[in-house]
């Protein structure tokens, strides 16, 4: 199973065998060992949007197109890899989905089959 959480929504992280991963461009100073998962990063799209430079409508189209769809393969491949490693949680900074890339991800995920639960 997948989950997506917000970094300070320690409840809704995976407990146990589980594993956490930052799918953010940063992560608190709290935690910073947390693994990486680039491939879900918005990179300098969020640069972008914050700049004001494109909308959110562009946004989440761009991160679409080229960090979802533009890495599917990779993506896949990284699926095949939960198979050993149980549950996962996708962190990220925003605290309501609706605002963060992970929702994003999340719904990506479930097109190629995954078993996600959007925190």
């Amino acid at each position: 199973m997948i989950y997506t959480a917000c970094f300070f929504a320690p409840d809704d992280h995976v407990g146990g065998e589980g594993h956490i991963y930052s799918i953010a461009n940063s992560q608190p100073h709290r935690n910073p060992l947390l693994p990486r998962l680039p491939l879900f990063r918005p990179g300098y799209l969020l640069d972008e949007y914050k700049s004001g430079e494109i909308d959110w409508t562009e946004y989440r189209h761009r991160y679409e197109q080229k960090k979802l769809y533009g890495q599917a393969d990779e993506i896949r491949a990284w699926i095949f890899t939960l198979r050993w490693e149980g549950d996962v949680t996708l962190c990220c900074w925003e605290r309501d989905p609706a605002q963060c890339h992970r929702k994003w991800a999340a719904e990506f995920l479930r097109e190629l089959g995954q078993s996600v639960t959007i925190r």
